[in-house]
């Protein structure tokens, strides 16, 4: 079931109506159920599989709780707990290399060695790579003893199955949805106003920009030998605003549903493209799975490290090959993570040096000058690996780059055949009004809480944004010959 579907936009008001009828004590046992049909609305039959994912968390999370509640020796209480999660651990990652992976490593190893093994004839589950981190996540906290232990099996499902985040983030931590999940909320008019309004600029970002550059994107990227250098380099960089616009939507209705009900989710997003590094870059895209990775897997490598230089420049290739691999199993995810580690590695080797070069051409003193000149940079850099993350494979990636270089024709934009790639000028246009308004809000956005400085509005200027809103994502939302729900991109992941 799709945010952007009919069937949601029955869905969500049944659930919301009956979950304030229900006695507030078994509201969050209604929302478990509804979690539940919500993930099964895919596929049925792969609620075993989260279903597993969630008896093995928590069946781990209470034996490390127990053990550490036992008074038994520190040392033997470690070494249990240790086992224990490592299991979980395995388990879990069995499952996703499994469903995810292993067709990919039975490809290469075919191709390597020419032994053919059989193949798992299994569809790839809907959000696995979400769920499995969040409860991976959980799990980790609970070993570190950084959170309790939830006792309640049923209340640590909900934790996992929650479903404006389920299939595609954020990544909840347990210290920030659980203590909600067993606090009743209550209803509030504010929430539901700020929520629907948070909820409908979600769906502006998809269905209004996001769908439409899709149109654009994927007709050059489809036909990519065919293209010119400047109409690849067009589609391109429209990628980048489309990828941005289609995943952050999804974050964006995930927080003005889950609102709507009285929960606050972590914000994914925050205005990653007027980053001025690498590294702030990835301060603000999918914020969820940066600091997942952060927290879990570069910051333990780091620790006790005698050479921490080289710790780091390690950490930062061992998180983005992990990066790359968690989008998908396909080798040019992982040539775009093993891109952005060398950036950081660079970047980081390079970085007293430049600001000397900086300071000693006087570039630095000119602050607004200086600071366009990195976030042009940064987005540029953070552009060229989006080639290798849209390609279908390494060889068209490098085609790709190489007719941008070598057959690149600017007059080709100012003539009638752009408009052969899908988008006639009228959509140029609504797409680049859209973009503008995104621009502006996202501005805004980052000095101040937009959604309630419009509630706070008088009556007649706040309607007015509202209604807006609503007649922009109806008339100029891209829909299918039958108002079919287009699936968001991070759904394959």
């Amino acid at each position: 079931m799709l945010f952007n579907s009919f069937d949601f936009l029955i869905f969500f008001p049944v659930i919301y109506a009956l979950y304030f009828i229900l006695p507030a004590k078994i509201r969050w046992v209604w929302l478990l159920g509804c979690s539940a049909y919500f993930y099964m609305s895919w596929k049925a039959k792969y609620i075993i599989l989260i279903g597993f994912s969630i008896g093995v968390t928590w069946l781990g999370s209470m034996i490390m709780d127990y053990c550490r509640k036992s008074g038994m020796a520190a040392e033997k209480e470690k070494k249990i707990s240790k086992i224990t999660l490592y299991i979980v651990l395995a388990l879990n990652l069995a499952i996703l290399f499994a469903f995810k992976y292993y067709n990919f490593a039975v490809d290469n190893i075919t191709a390597i060695s020419g032994v053919a093994l059989p193949y798992l004839k299994v569809a790839l589950p809907v959000g696995i790579s979400f769920y499995t981190f969040q409860a991976l996540g959980y799990s980790i906290d609970v070993y570190r003893g950084t959170i309790r232990a939830e006792k309640n099996p049923f209340r640590y499902a909900l934790f996992v199955l929650f479903f404006p985040q389920l299939v595609a983030g954020p990544i909840e931590r347990a210290g920030n949805l659980l203590p909600q999940i067993q606090k009743p909320t209550h209803f509030d008019i504010d929430n539901l106003q700020k929520g629907l309004l948070i909820t409908g600029w979600g769906m502006f970002m998809k269905v209004v920009i996001a769908d439409r550059l899709s149109i654009f994107v994927d007709t050059v990227y489809n036909n990519s030998a065919r293209a010119n250098g400047s109409v690849l380099l067009l589609a391109t960089i429209l990628f980048a605003l489309q990828v941005y616009c289609d995943f952050a939507s999804y974050s964006v209705i995930a927080l003005g549903v889950a609102k709507t009900m009285g929960f606050t989710l972590m914000r994914n997003f925050r205005f990653p493209y007027s980053s001025k590094s690498l590294a702030e870059f990835w301060d603000r895209w999918h914020i969820s799975l940066s600091k997942w990775f952060e927290d879990y897997i570069y910051q333990p490598f780091v620790w006790g490290s005698k050479n921490k230089q080289l710790a780091t420049y390690t950490g930062f290739v061992l998180v983005f090959i992990v990066s790359g691999f968690w989008h998908g199993a396909r080798w040019t995810y992982v040539l775009w993570g093993i891109i952005h580690a060398l950036y950081r590695v660079v970047g980081a080797m390079t970085r007293k040096k430049r600001r000397k070069f900086y300071k000693k051409i006087g570039l630095s003193s000119h602050e607004k000058l200086y600071n366009a000149g990195r976030i042009f940079t940064t987005f540029a850099l953070v552009d060229f690996t989006y080639i290798f993350f849209r390609a279908d494979t390494i060889s068209q990636a490098f085609r790709i780059v190489k007719s941008i270089i070598f057959n690149f024709d600017i007059s080709v934009l100012f003539t009638e055949k752009l408009f052969s790639y899908g988008l006639d000028w009228q959509d140029m246009l609504v797409a680049a009004v859209a973009l503008a308004v995104l621009w502006i809000v996202d501005i805004l956005q980052s000095k101040t809480d937009l959604s309630e400085k419009v509630l706070n509005m008088n009556i007649p200027v706040k309607w007015t944004i509202c209604l807006a809103l609503i007649l922009s994502i109806l008339i100029f939302g891209v829909y299918g010959p039958q108002y079919d729900a287009t699936p968001f991109i991070y759904f394959q992941f």
